[in-house]
């Protein structure tokens, strides 16, 4: 039902165009062919079809997937199978082959499933990244092959967030889930802004880790308290891992100015590179708090002892020269 729906939306997307470009008698066909497949009478539908992919040969691929699809309807798998394979044989650069193999392979479960698991296996050398597909090979092979299939598993589990992620995590044993996993996982959910999730999975990580992965775990946490607001935490973790640059962010946010500047100090007597980022990103500060005067001093700093900052902070200066109505300067 799933994949019917999906070839209904693609029809409207890019048959529709092609349809007004045709004759009447032509468009009539495709449409009695789409009126009976709605209806359940694939009989009828598989004739419209069958004339439209004649007269329409622009969308002659998109008619011969009606067609596959009415008889997978139906339950005629073989003949679904048989539609498909003249997809994909007829037409070699049609953007819905995805969708056919995936038809092919879902017919094939149905009667033979070794047949099923060659073409699972020749679909994602094809298309490597298809995880519900993916999910379906670790499900069929698990008897066969489980370390194959658990290793599969873990991987869908700890890259992605959705529902294949939370199936794949049933098809694993609490021990499978280890502190490199649940690192991964968070990663996942740090990527997409998703803080407080990934916070709980840094500190299980955390509590399995056996050191290995300590400093990228402590890390990570870091970042998801930066990311929840939370700077006075993040300043402290970032502190531990031996993280000046995001420990001084962090307590620059937090309004700690006197720690900020104990650690920036600290950075600029090292000539750490980090520290001309930081140099502009207190002079920014020092703007909005209308200290116009220190915040050119600091731009000043930063474009002088650290190059890798100076077109950054000249165009700051430039800008704030602007914004305060000296365009002579600016």
């Amino acid at each position: 039902r799933d994949m019917r729906s999906f070839i209904f939306l693609v029809a409207f997307i890019f048959i529709c165009p092609a349809l007004s470009l045709a004759g009447g008698k032509d468009i009539q066909t495709f449409k009695d062919g789409l009126d009976f497949l709605s209806k359940g009478n694939y009989e009828k539908a598989v004739e419209g079809f069958q004339q439209a992919e004649k007269a329409l040969p622009s969308i002659g691929d998109y008619a011969r997937m009606y067609i596959s699809i009415a008889h997978m309807e139906e339950g005629q798998y073989e003949k679904c199978i048989s539609s498909t394979s003249v997809l994909l044989d007829k037409y070699k650069g049609s953007r819905l082959r995805k969708a056919a193999l995936n038809i092919e392979i879902k017919c094939s479960l149905v009667l033979d499933g070794e047949k099923a698991l060659s073409l699972i296996e020749r679909y994602l050398d094809e298309f490597p990244s298809d995880a519900e597909v993916e999910y379906l090979y670790a499900y069929l092979i698990k008897a066969k092959d489980p370390a194959k299939s658990k290793k599969t598993f873990i991987e869908l589990y700890y890259s992605g967030t959705g529902a294949i992620s939370e199936k794949a995590l049933k098809g694993l044993s609490p021990a499978d889930i280890t502190a490199e996993v649940l690192l991964k996982k968070a990663l996942c959910h740090l990527k997409i802004h998703s803080y407080n999730e990934a916070e709980r999975l840094f500190l299980e990580a955390l509590k399995k880790d056996d050191g290995r992965f300590k400093k990228d775990v402590l890390s990570g946490l870091a970042q998801s308290l930066f990311g929840q607001k939370r700077y006075k935490e993040a300043a402290i973790t970032f502190s531990d891992i031996n993280d000046p640059y995001n420990a001084a962010r962090s307590h620059l946010r937090a309004g700690e100015n006197d720690a900020f500047k104990a650690v920036l100090d600290r950075m600029v007597l090292a000539n750490d590179a980090d520290a001309g980022k930081l140099l502009i990103s207190y002079a920014l500060e020092k703007r909005d708090e209308g200290e116009f005067e220190e915040a050119i001093r600091v731009l000043a700093q930063a474009k002088e002892s650290f190059p890798g900052s100076a077109e950054d902070a000249l165009w700051n200066t430039g800008w704030l020269y602007y914004i305060n109505g000296d365009c002579k300067k600016a």
